[in-house]
Order: structure tokens, then C-alpha cells, then sequence
């Protein structure tokens, strides 16, 4: 009888800097659930967005493609880009897995699934907050999805966005899924992407902490070239004083905390059905962020592109592919080597259909960190690429010897 197929659960945060968690994140930053995933799994230092944009990123993540291979360098019609077809749900639905996204897509047409058998999408939550007859509602502050003044959310922390992604795929671990096949679901947050509006207790919780300040470049004051004070003037950048930016950073650290608590929640939800050593969990933003210094105070700026810890666990064994660290909660030095279209190798190389771990994962115990594998081990790998953010999925089709397997708890 073949091994049951991983459950995956793709967990994005929306433009979050690479040392806002994990060995990079200042001392008093609380990100616990994303370093549970360091500490059990595999950490990508070396990991960089194709593109300082959300669109172009996801897209990168939807397809496995560089921007000079799918072509969206903006924040255009994704349906013009690609379909359907070749796409990660649509891959892995030919394997057997029901597949589900919730929260930011960036898709347009916006109900356009690119493959996915099912959409939730922040404009649901707002439908039914403004239904809900509640007298509070989000985005009441009037600040807009790219503005950089901080705030504090207009709904407590339970009424929230963020809140609301978790809940809903809390809903789907729990209610919403065939139990006998297994799910990716993409969990999609759109913090902490302005507005930065944390709730309480994350507007406060940095507020009086030591804020690391960005660094800045000859060209952030009165010698940059006309251009760049143009670009700033346009936008009113130029206006943001250095005690508004600091209590902007301190919002989105807060934001980047209210994320990683509402993981927590779908975490327990998959440990409660004693789910949560059978998922392969991966962790990355799409892009990242400058820290609001003044030489660029938005996202499409290259310096921008640095994602830095991206994080993967999976169950009930690591497996990676490459160097790695031989200590618990390793780190790929450089995850840079694999294909630039692991959608279409990986169709190629379907002939696997069913993982079979290694026979001491299965039987649940443990194998000493950095232990190689028999060629007859392994039939399938899955790594999360830093090429463009993308996930890639090897299904193998023949095995291979040499993989580095680490075994979790």
C-alpha cells in the first residue's frame, strides 16, 4: 500500500523585510511560530524575490518563471500572462490534491483562480464585515494600500484582515476539505503591506523599542539626482519627518508580529487533527521591503528584493537537496542551482505519483542530522526555490542517492 501524499501549506506574508524574523530579527521582535519552523526545518538565507513587485513575485510563485520568462514586470493582468495550465495548483491537482487559496492573490480578473479549486479573497471579507451591520469597520483611518503614515486599525485585532485569512483556513483544515485526499492550500497574507494599521496590542508592542534605522545611501538628501526628488515629491515623501517614519517601522514590526501569532492559530488547527507532522510547511514573503528609508520609500526599488529567511519544514523527515547546515534547524547556504521552470520539469518528471519516505521517517524515528540516504529511499523531494520566490516540487522519477534527509520531531 503507497505512503499518503504531504499535505502543503504555503503560508506568504506581503512585502516583509528578510530581518524582521528569525537569527536577523532585532532581540526584542516576537515571531515564535516562524522560529519554530527555523528550529524544526530548513532556513534560506541567500533568498532573493524575482522582482520588487506583488504581481511579477507571484506570479513567479503561480509559475515557477523568472519576470524575463513569464514577462510581467508590473502589476498587470495576470490572465494576459498566464492560464490555467502549468500553473502549482493545477500540477498538483493532477496529483490528487485538492487545492485551496485564501487571502491575496493580486489576480486580475480578481476571480480568476489560474487553476485553484478554491478562492477566498480579502474582497469576501470586506463584503461581510460591511453586511455585518457591525458600527466598526475596517479601513475607516482614510489612509490608502500604499501610503506610509502609520495608524492604528479602525476594527479590534478578532475583526481584522489578518485575523480573518487565519480563521477562514482554520475553517478549511478543520470543515471545508476531503479528509481522504490531501490539500495544498496557499494562506496569502496581505500585512505587512500598507496601510500600516496594526490592532492592539501590536500597535504598541514596538513602540519603545530600539528601531533599527535603514541605511541610507549618498543619494537619500539634497545631492540626489532630480529624478528620485521628483519621484519622492510626486508621492510626498519628502513630507514624512523622522519621528513619523520611526513610528511607521514600529507599526510594521507590529504587523509582521499579529501575522506570525495568527500562523499559530493554523498550526494548532493542524495539530488538533493531528495533521501537523504530515504537512510540509513553507514560509517566504513575496518581496521585501526597505525599512521606509528615504533614498526609496516604496517597493519597486531592486534593493527591495531581499527575502532573506524563508523557511521550510517539512514532514515527517527534512529532506534537501545540497549543502546544508548538520545542525538542528539547518540552513541551505545557496538554494540557487535548481531549474528555472520546476512547474513544467516537474511535469515532466511525474512518473512518481506517491512519496515514499525514508523507511525510518515512516516507522517515526530519528536519523542523525546531515545522514545520507540511499539511492532507494527517495522518490520524491520538495524545496522551496528563492529564484523568484517560487515553489518548486521535484516529483522524481527515478531515485537519487545523495540527499541530505533530517529528521524532525
Amino acid at each position: 500500500m503507497s505512503d499518503p501524499q504531504p499535505n502543503i501549506l504555503l503560508i506568504t506574508t506581503d512585502q516583509q523585510r528578510f530581518d524582521t524574523c528569525g537569527p536577523r530579527a532585532p532581540a526584542w521582535m516576537r515571531t515564535p511560530h516562524f522560529d519554530h519552523l527555523c528550529h524544526e526545518g530548513i532556513r534560506f538565507d541567500a533568498a532573493y524575490a524575482d522582482c520588487p513587485i506583488c504581481v511579477p513575485a507571484r506570479t513567479a510563485i503561480m509559475t515557477g518563471k523568472t519576470v524575463f520568462s513569464h514577462g510581467m514586470s508590473g502589476n498587470g493582468d495576470t490572465s494576459k500572462c498566464f492560464g490555467d495550465e502549468d500553473t502549482l495548483p493545477s500540477v498538483l491537482r493532477e496529483l490528487g490534491y485538492q487545492t485551496a487559496a485564501i487571502g491575496k492573490m493580486h489576480f486580475t480578473p480578481e476571480r480568476r483562480r489560474h487553476g485553484w479549486d478554491e478562492m477566498i479573497l480579502p474582497a469576501d471579507y470586506y463584503r461581510e464585515m460591511e453586511r455585518s451591520g457591525l458600527p466598526t469597520q475596517p479601513m475607516r483611518h482614510g489612509l490608502g494600500q500604499n501610503e506610509l503614515y502609520p495608524t492604528m486599525a479602525t476594527v479590534p485585532e478578532s475583526l481584522t484582515l489578518t485575523s480573518w485569512i487565519a480563521e477562514r483556513c482554520v475553517d478549511y483544515i478543520r470543515e471545508r476539505r476531503d479528509p481522504t485526499k490531501p490539500f495544498l492550500l496557499w494562506c496569502s497574507f496581505s500585512k505587512p503591506h500598507p496601510p500600516l494599521d496594526p490592532p492592539e496590542p501590536y500597535y504598541s508592542m514596538y513602540r519603545h523599542c530600539d528601531i533599527p534605522t535603514p541605511v541610507e545611501s549618498a543619494w537619500c538628501f539634497e545631492d540626489a539626482p532630480q529624478a528620485f526628488k521628483r519621484f519622492r515629491e510626486s508621492w510626498s515623501l519628502d513630507l514624512l519627518s523622522p519621528e513619523v517614519l520611526r513610528e511607521a517601522r514600529s507599526a510594521y514590526y507590529g504587523l509582521v508580529t499579529q501575522c506570525d501569532y495568527n500562523m499559530g492559530r493554523i498550526f494548532a488547527a493542524l495539530q488538533d487533527l493531528a495533521e501537523f507532522q504530515e504537512t510540509l510547511i513553507l514560509y517566504c514573503s513575496d518581496h521585501g521591503d526597505t525599512n521606509f528609508g528615504r533614498s526609496s520609500l516604496r517597493q519597486q526599488d531592486v534593493l527591495s528584493r531581499r527575502l532573506g529567511s524563508c523557511a521550510v519544514r517539512a514532514a515527517p523527515a527534512q529532506i534537501v537537496a545540497g549543502p546544508m547546515s548538520r545542525q538542528h534547524g539547518g540552513h541551505a547556504r545557496d538554494a540557487r542551482r535548481h531549474s528555472t521552470d520546476p512547474v513544467r520539469r516537474s511535469r515532466r518528471q511525474a512518473t512518481a505519483r506517491r512519496v515514499r519516505w525514508p523507511e525510518s521517517a515512516r516507522r517515526g524515528t530519528r536519523r542523525d542530522a546531515g545522514a545520507r540516504v540511499s539511492g532507494g529511499d527517495l522518490q520524491q523531494r520538495a524545496v522551496l526555490r528563492p529564484d523568484g520566490c517560487a515553489l518548486e516540487i521535484h516529483l522524481l522519477s527515478r531515485r537519487r542517492s545523495g540527499a541530505v534527509v533530517r529528521s524532525g520531531n
